[in-house]
């Protein structure tokens, strides 16, 4: 997957409704979007600016091995929702 400069995280009260997705074990980007946009994007639904923060990108491989969390698409995970 392509990424965008950062990602965003989600805590446990986070992404209700989102079929087969545990928020404490994932994270979302976009290929193209700044840290800005991301979270601009996030203020819409369906997430309505449910996350938790948002981490330059190069601090995902660090995230995953320590959180074990799984990247996903933002469009991807807007299906989801």
């Amino acid at each position: 997957m392509k990424t965008g400069t950062h990602f965003a995280t989600f805590g446990n009260c986070h992404l209700e409704g989102f079929k087969n997705i545990n928020p404490m074990k994932m994270a979302v980007t976009k290929e193209g979007l700044t840290e800005g946009d991301l979270r601009e994007e996030l203020q819409k639904p369906p997430f309505n600016n449910n996350y938790c923060t948002t981490y330059p990108i190069a601090k995902f491989k660090e995230m995953a091995d320590k959180w074990y969390l799984d990247m996903y698409d933002l469009d991807d995970l807007r299906s989801k929702g």
